[in-house]
């Protein structure tokens, strides 16, 4: 099994999971920040936009400031940065992406 099966498989779980325990989110945010973070990273058209088609990602990394993403050909620090809230429920955040 390759690693792009792999990473495949991993996301379909991570969506599958993110759907079925969404209530458990909003009681639990630091045990699935991390997984709703990814999960927006992967969804958001700049991603795709900055990696081409070919690249293989060989690495996702928590930083200080969000995530470090490592491919076979480039690198990417998103930076994740949360909003206010005026309600109780999942924390909203923005990505800002940037090739190192």
């Amino acid at each position: 099994m390759n690693i792009q099966t792999l990473i495949n498989k991993f996301f379909i779980c991570l969506s599958v999971a993110l759907s079925l325990f969404s209530s458990a989110h909003a009681l639990l945010p630091p045990l699935w920040e991390g997984t709703a973070e990814i999960k927006a990273i992967f969804e958001d058209v700049q991603f795709a936009a900055l990696l081409g088609s070919g690249e293989l990602i060989e690495e996702i990394k928590r930083t200080e400031t969000g995530w470090k993403i490592v491919t076979n050909k480039s690198e990417l620090q998103v930076t994740v940065t949360y909003l206010p809230m005026d309600h109780p429920g999942p924390a909203r955040f923005g990505l800002q992406f940037t090739r190192l």
